[in-house]
């Protein structure tokens, strides 16, 4: 079978003239973008329907099942994201049929999960357990870990205890900062309960792909696998797959909420762009040998420097994730991303506290990285001259949070009447929206969970750094949140 690319650019308006959708008609002179609109198409003839597949499409996703280890895959074109509201829907509405109507279903997650997740939660109205990773170290540097086998057994164990196991553990695996979860003992565990695993794979499409990358949450048995491919392949933002496999995962259902998340009218130029990128890693598998060649000469190189200095490797197990730490010096993750950004025109995937996160892929050239590591030596031996423990001012730092008390479920707070609050105001109030920086899109607090003192200032800390926060407002330069209304 043709890849999906090569028969679209086969299309000829003189052999098939559109009187169909879309509206630019393939036609040249359709302004600036026309190059483009040559390929995008509607459901025509031979050219098979995403959401009922049987020809053309039905092959890709084969194609890319085999690529992947899966026993199915199907094409994302609204973004991991789609597959994440996709994977909870199925999980929920199967633990809604075994507890019964009247009950709402239960999942177990991570904390660090994305809020497409607690999207999902919020729609079918569930109870959400949130399991806590405890922070890593590397020196003075700290970043968020992952959920452990342990925790997932702690949890399980107690769940069945009281008659009510979650309808699916969720876990994100690679994190955003490139650590890596025990998936397969994992999932080890949770199959001994009957439970499925949903494994948000956003960052990690590349796993399990060549000889020398970490293992694929598939090969490790996850039920429901989501891997955005445009985070670390060769295809266009929005594209991503989902992989189901094994008997806990009702596939009709799925099914249903795939047509449910994603748009009926696909786009052929983002499918054409999945079955291209999965042509390209079936072919050209030595893209991967080039990210790790690069990792390693990063990681080397970065053993000369004196106060910047990369996270090692074995907490970064994530071959394309780079995490620069500026925590043994005055600078912050900002001001070294806005370093990067405006005197060496690099740009970064993300600053938090004293990291930058950097992403390495298969595309990335010679010329590229050999400008990174030139910046950071200058940062580095600017540092050294003007003294990197100098500084007039202490050094702003993230103040801790402890997880935060839930006051009340997640759909209820969200659809409670709200009021918009001073954030000074807030402390012992109930959050009525979700606020989470980003990126990563990790919750700092859900819908019905209390806001404290020490969330309070996590949040004026992270906005003063300049990171975005959702959820957040402002009046008159005060920061704003919705609290769920004192009469509630």
């Amino acid at each position: 079978m043709p890849d999906l690319y090569d028969q679209l650019k086969k299309l000829d308006r003189h052999t098939r003239y559109p009187y169909h959708m879309p509206g630019h008609k393939r036609n040249p002179q359709a302004g600036p973008m026309a190059d483009v609109m040559a390929i995008d198409i509607t459901e025509i003839d031979g050219f098979d329907d995403l959401h009922d597949a049987s020809g053309i499409l039905l092959e890709a996703e084969k194609k890319a099942a085999k690529i992947y280890g899966a026993e199915e895959t199907h094409f994302l074109v609204n973004g991991s994201t789609a597959g994440v509201l996709a994977a909870v829907s199925t999980a929920c509405a199967a633990g809604r049929e075994t507890a019964g109507a009247a009950q709402y279903p239960l999942l177990l997650a991570g904390r660090n999960s994305h809020l497409s997740f607690l999207h999902a939660a919020y729609l079918m109205q569930a109870d959400v357990q949130w399991m806590i990773e405890e922070e890593l170290t590397d020196g003075d540097a700290r970043i968020p870990g992952t959920v452990y086998p342990a925790e997932v057994m702690e949890a399980l164990s107690k769940a069945s205890a009281a008659g009510r196991l979650p309808a699916a553990v969720f876990v994100t695996s690679p994190t955003y900062y490139g650590v890596i979860g025990d998936i397969p003992s994992i999932v080890e565990i949770a199959h001994s309960y009957g439970v499925p695993v949903i494994v948000d794979e956003a960052h990690g499409a590349h796993f399990g792909l060549i000889q020398g990358l970490p293992d694929s949450a598939v090969h490790a048995g996850a039920d429901l696998v989501v891997d955005s491919l445009h985070k670390t392949l060769p295809s266009l933002t929005q594209t991503a797959l989902i992989h189901v496999q094994g008997a806990l995962i009702d596939r009709t259902k799925l099914r249903r909420f795939l047509r449910i998340y994603q748009t009926s009218s696909p786009s052929y130029v983002l499918m054409a762009s999945i079955d291209s990128c999965m042509t390209m890693i079936r072919e050209r598998p030595e893209l991967f040998g080039g990210v790790l060649l690069y990792k390693q000469i990063i990681l080397e190189q970065g053993r000369a420097w004196k106060h910047l200095r990369f996270l090692s490797g074995q907490l970064v197990q994530d071959p394309c994730k780079i995490v620069v730490t500026t925590a043994s010096c005055r600078m912050t993750g900002r001001e070294l991303y806005d370093i990067l950004l405006e005197n060496y025109h690099i740009e970064p995937e993300m600053a938090y506290g004293d990291e930058v996160v950097l992403i390495l892929t298969g595309m990335d050239t010679e010329d590229g990285i050999e400008a990174l590591l030139w910046a950071l030596t200058e940062v580095d031996n600017f540092l050294e001259r003007e003294g990197a423990n100098a500084a007039s001012s202490p050094k702003p730092s993230l103040p801790e949070m402890c997880p935060p008390e839930a006051a009340c479920g997640i759909a209820d707070a969200w659809d409670a009447p709200a009021e918009e609050i001073l954030l000074k105001d807030a402390a012992g109030r109930v959050s009525a929206e979700l606020i989470a920086p980003y990126p990563p899109g990790t919750p700092l607090l859900c819908p019905g969970e209390r806001i404290g003192e020490d969330a309070a200032a996590r949040i004026r800390a992270l906005a003063s750094a300049g990171v975005r926060v959702r959820g957040i407002g402002d009046r008159d330069g005060e920061l704003t949140v919705r609290a769920v209304k004192q009469d509630r």
